[in-house]
């Protein structure tokens, strides 16, 4: 996992109000760190002047707080107050999306499991 800081885009003068400061790379995305500037700008869309690479910080925390923003919506309410119930080990064993699609599939499941009985 990467922890990509102080992230200056090349917008050519435009102002854009959605680009990220603060970017965290998971696992998954299977990037080395010489790769990290074209996979910001594929996922974003604007190239890259510079950057701060961070590999040192706590995963499992950086994960736990990542799935929290994730699920931190009213249709998703539910299991964002789950993601407080979990063990660190559970953040450390699972990426980010990971976390969110197992954690989703639990409430899904007891949900579905109420309206039955």
């Amino acid at each position: 996992m990467f922890k990509v800081t102080n992230i200056v885009w090349d917008t050519d003068g435009e102002r854009i109000e959605d680009l990220p400061e603060t970017v965290y790379i998971d696992d998954n995305d299977e990037i080395d760190e010489d790769e990290i500037a074209d996979y910001l700008s594929d996922e974003y869309g604007w190239c890259i002047k510079s950057y701060d690479l961070n590999t040192d910080f706590d995963v499992k925390m950086v994960r736990f707080l990542e799935v929290k923003k994730t699920l931190n919506t009213p249709k998703t309410r539910l299991a964002y107050n789950r993601c407080f119930k979990k063990p660190w080990s559970f953040y450390k064993e699972h990426t980010i999306s990971e976390a969110v699609m197992l954690i989703t599939e639990e409430i899904e499941g007891e949900l579905a499991g109420n309206n039955k009985g």
